[in-house]
């Protein structure tokens, strides 16, 4: 017997777990479009588990079956309850952008005319976009997966300039760890290019604006404003930061990095600092004495 008819039998019988695991099965095999179908409604409708309904949806989908049902569908239960709340998102980072002073384009688009929407899939920040004009989803997104895609520091000697960085964890990332022009005597802002402003506005519906421009630290540069980088401060803006003293780092500052310290043993905690010290989310310091641990931070700190 296949598992189409189990899974049948079994939801006629009024065994509901034990349907929408045989309706999973269906699923997994992957053998018949409409079981598919017939299996991913069963265990949405009987409270199963929603992401498995979801998962198998979004797939059809994509592989052309069904779409004039399944899009309506994942539309209704999965994106409209959540509208006012991107909306509102939305109008909210749009309204602190507006101010912000290093964000130099300011004609957001409509809610309604952003090309992406974004369909939450689950509770952990994770959504799945939908590009409207070629009318299909795109891959699973998690804008606070903690997971740095790039080396954004491979040059020291310029300010930072990233490019599309749509991820809130890796914008937080450089907000903790790129230092205050005021701090290192000279401009240090972290420029951030995107190559279409209104894909950058679509992605305003996911992300919270507010703690990344309280210090100011993030330059926008939209389209072909790539060209201003690196701006000169004092000539736009009338502020030299070539007149501050360098400031020591201190241990406040470090919110994001992980910090690794060697207490002088010999388990080869030297040769790890070694292997550990390009890691982008270590700061590593080298051997110290269980004896000099404490003043060493207070040195530090200070």
């Amino acid at each position: 017997m296949e598992a189409i008819e189990i899974a049948r039998k079994l939801a006629a019988l009024g065994s509901t777990e034990d349907a929408c695991d045989a309706y999973s099965l269906v699923i997994h095999q992957k053998e018949d479009p409409a079981a598919e179908l017939e299996a991913a409604a069963y265990i949405l409708q009987s409270g199963g588990n929603y992401k498995v309904s979801y998962t198998c949806f979004l797939d059809l989908y994509q592989r052309g079956h069904f779409r004039e049902e399944i899009f309506p569908l994942v539309t209704k239960v999965f994106y409209e309850p959540n509208i006012k709340m991107m909306q509102g998102r939305y109008e909210r980072n749009c309204k602190l952008l507006k101010k912000y002073p290093y964000l130099f384009r300011k004609d957001f688009l409509p809610f309604e005319e952003l090309p992406v929407r974004f369909y939450p899939y689950d509770d952990s920040h994770g959504y799945v976009p939908f590009y409207r004009e070629q009318q299909t989803f795109g891959d699973y997104v998690n804008f606070k997966n903690p997971v740095i895609s790039r080396n954004f520091f491979k040059d020291l000697e310029n300010p930072v300039l990233a490019e599309d960085v749509t991820s809130q964890y890796e914008l937080e990332y450089l907000r903790d760890n790129v230092r205050k022009s005021e701090y290192v005597g000279r401009e240090n802002h972290v420029y951030l290019h995107y190559t279409d402003w209104s894909v950058f506005c679509s992605y305003l519906q996911c992300l919270n604006m507010r703690p990344l421009l309280e210090e100011e630290k993030l330059v926008f540069l939209i389209e072909d404003e790539r060209s201003l980088y690196p701006i000169d401060f004092k000539a736009r803006f009338g502020i030299d930061y070539s007149q501050y003293s360098i400031k020591l780092v201190g241990i406040q500052e470090i919110t994001r990095l992980i910090w690794h310290t060697q207490l002088s043993t010999h388990n080869g905690g030297d040769f790890f600092n070694e292997v550990f010290d390009n890691h982008p989310n270590l700061l590593v310091l080298p051997s110290i004495m269980m004896s000099n641990a404490v003043e060493n931070v207070k040195a530090f700190h200070a």
